[in-house]
């Protein structure tokens, strides 16, 4: 799809870009802490919780996930990559009201029809509400990375993990309960949303384009153009969002809460390492955006080398976890959790096709190469889900990664097809000119 921007739209002065490895180190630095944070969640049900516990909180996030990544449209990467300037805040900004009201009555209805224990319930209610307020938050983190200011991303994010953290540890320290503690989060997760982050857009948006603000309006045209970009974005992200929880419905469904609550322990280890290629894929993204526009050769350059990164990144991960899983696996949880260094080694092989195919993911919005993603996903959703099923009643939890390795690799290679079809002949042929 290729649209004339039209010229109230274009922004109102110019930015000087800020260097790569600047980016990467903000955005890293800011994914670090956040994504620690939340590893750090995990570790403090498993430690003042329980196994049970832990597997309801990842049961809540394995519901809540795919609906709110459905209705999120994948709006912050399709702003962030607007070099054009085809559509103001505000018309991304009414587009994300209304998915995420629909998801909050999506859930609630699933809530009531299904046979969820008391708790649970509670649990996957205050997940949807957190959840809520995070979508907002990430649009904020688009327009952010749009205009290169990768620290306002990276210090907002900081300080809502370190928030998250500090409120769940205290509530389940003081009620020992796990509804109460996403409560917490879910409050704070709000607050720090309407406290920094919505100033934050405000400002940002006064300096760069002050006829646009951070309010919704309705512009029929307008959100018809944006639905009609981003409607397979919600598909895809639903899809990929599916394709990782498969195996915990599997796990929760053949060998209960617990089970899942182990699963979902070691299985945070590699969805660390993407705190990694989040920041190197989200520092390269405007740049991926503008190279795409005026030099193709480099922008592939650019994307090869990502790809090749994140691949041997997850490589020497599992090389890692065969070493030393034993006793990592003990010092960040308990001896309980030693018997399952398979499944991290199985997990991070997994994950090393995921982090390749998340860099090409990216390329592929950047590219607007959007529709031809849905079919690949839904072929490896279904190789997922068929391989959990022949798997997981047989051989346990580690069935739940060897579906992972199977699937994502499928991913990577329809992933790199769709890509690289549209390269230059010379760039597939080597020539680096």
């Amino acid at each position: 799809m290729t649209t004339s921007a039209p010229a109230v739209l274009a922004p109102t002065i110019d930015f000087a870009p800020v260097s790569l490895r600047r980016n990467f180190g903000w955005s890293f630095g800011g994914s670090a802490v956040y994504s620690l944070c939340q590893w750090g969640i995990l570790i403090t049900i498993a430690k003042v919780g329980s196994a049970g516990m832990l597997g309801r909180f990842a049961l809540a996030l394995a519901i809540t996930a795919p609906v709110f990544m459905l209705t999120n449209l994948q709006l912050s990467p399709v702003l962030a990559s607007d070099a054009l300037q085809e559509f103001q805040f505000r018309h991304y900004l009414t587009l994300r009201i209304t998915g995420t009201t629909s998801a909050l009555l999506f859930i609630s209805g699933l809530v009531l029809i299904a046979r969820f224990q008391r708790e649970t319930a509670a649990v996957v209610v205050a997940i949807a509400f957190a959840k809520a307020a995070e979508s907002f938050s990430d649009l904020i983190y688009g327009l952010w990375q749009k205009y290169e200011h990768f620290n306002k991303v990276a210090i907002a994010l900081s300080a809502r993990g370190l928030g998250s953290l500090a409120v769940m540890l205290a509530t389940l320290r003081l009620t020992h309960n796990i509804a109460l503690s996403a409560d917490a989060l879910a409050l704070w997760w709000a607050f720090w949303l309407g406290v920094y982050e919505y100033a934050g857009a405000t400002k940002i948006l006064q300096v760069y384009t002050p006829s646009d603000f951070p309010a919704p309006k309705w512009n029929g045209f307008q959100l018809k153009k944006l639905i009609s970009l981003c409607w397979p974005c919600g598909i895809i992200a639903l899809l990929l969002a599916l394709a990782v929880n498969i195996p915990r419905y599997f796990i929760q469904r053949y060998l209960g809460s617990s089970q899942l609550g182990y699963f979902a322990a070691v299985a945070y280890l590699p969805v660390v390492g993407t705190m990694v290629i989040s920041a190197l894929c989200q520092s390269a993204l405007p740049r991926l955006s503008r190279h795409f526009e005026t030099d193709r050769q480099a922008y592939f350059l650019l994307l090869r080398k990502m790809v090749v990164t994140a691949f041997v990144f997850g490589i020497a991960g599992a090389g890692v976890a065969a070493i030393f899983g034993s006793s990592i696996l003990r010092l960040i949880y308990s001896r309980d959790y030693e018997a399952y260094v398979p499944l991290l080694v199985w997990m991070m092989i997994a994950f090393a096709f995921a982090y390749a195919s998340s860099v090409l993911g990216y390329g592929m919005t950047t590219m607007r190469r959007f529709r031809e993603q849905v079919p690949l996903l839904v072929l490896v959703a279904g190789i997922i889900a068929m391989a959990c099923w022949a798997t997981i009643p047989r051989v346990g939890i580690v069935g739940g990664a060897y579906s992972l390795v199977l699937g994502f690799l499928v991913l990577t290679l329809g992933n790199a097809w769709i890509v690289y079809s549209r390269a230059p002949k010379q760039f597939c042929a080597g020539e680096t000119a």
